[in-house]
């Protein structure tokens, strides 16, 4: 796919980078167009009059991506696996096109999906809209709230994980961290046990014989309550780290 347009990418932003493509649609994959830009894997609508593919600049000054040059390998796609109509950048999204084999009708672990007339959680965060917005935008704002209720929490063990893809720390050639049991006053104990019966009944944690343990660690929240956490700092400084290009902020902002 070749570039229609010049276009200036601003140090460590993003932008919409015009393309000519053939009628249908197209697949390109993720990849660096130049030292330091990136463009995004996106499926392209060739019917659209305006495609364009989304292009990161990680370096401190402005790239020109000039006319005529080539932004990336495409793949043709057929129709049965587009799952949604084009964006106003002729970017449409894919059903199920990686390479994993996942199960994608199993439903989430740790979490009850509340019924579409419960929205009472949902109360603090339609109390706390701006008081800028115009009624017509606050009718809107509610309305997307509630089309996903099934997003937050009703209670702070209302936590889901995903059953598609697992998570491994990685702590390399590092043998596991292993803690000597602290002792806790005998005031939060019962806290403590209460917090864990808590996580096994949401299927939160499991019982576990693991070579590994970390220690309880209470922090004391402004209204004088108990916030129950878990102290990895040892984990942590054998985690290996990975390292991804993160956008400013200032660079979405309209």
């Amino acid at each position: 796919m070749y570039v229609t347009e010049q276009t200036v990418v601003q140090p460590e932003c993003q932008a919409y980078v015009p393309l000519r493509t053939p009628a249908g649609n197209w697949l390109i994959d993720s990849g660096t167009v130049k030292g330091g830009l990136l463009a995004a894997r996106v499926l392209l609508n060739g019917e659209s009059n305006t495609v364009s593919v989304l292009v990161l600049n990680l370096n401190d000054k402005a790239v020109t991506v000039n006319e005529g040059i080539l932004i990336g390998e495409a793949g043709c796609i057929n129709d049965d696996d587009v799952a949604e109509k084009p964006t106003d950048h002729g970017v449409r999204s894919v059903a199920d096109m990686t390479d994993c084999s996942l199960d994608r009708n199993s439903p989430p672990i740790g979490r009850n999906i509340p019924a579409s007339d419960d929205i009472s959680h949902l109360q603090v965060m339609i109390d706390g809209l701006p008081n800028y917005l115009t009624e017509h935008e606050r009718q809107e704002a509610i309305t997307f709230i509630r089309s996903r209720a099934d997003a937050f929490s009703q209670t702070g063990f209302d936590v889901v994980r995903t059953s598609l893809v697992p998570h491994r720390i990685n702590t390399g050639t590092n043998c596991p961290v292993k803690q000597q049991l602290r002792r806790h006053p005998h005031a939060h104990l019962e806290f403590i046990d209460s917090e864990v019966n808590k996580m096994l009944a949401n299927d939160i944690t499991e019982e576990s014989a693991s070579p590994s343990s970390s220690n309880v660690v209470l922090v004391a929240k402004k209204g004088g309550k108990l916030r129950f956490c878990i102290d990895y700092r040892k984990v942590n400084s054998l985690t290996y780290k990975d390292s991804y290009p993160i956008p400013k902020i200032d660079s979405f902002m309209p």
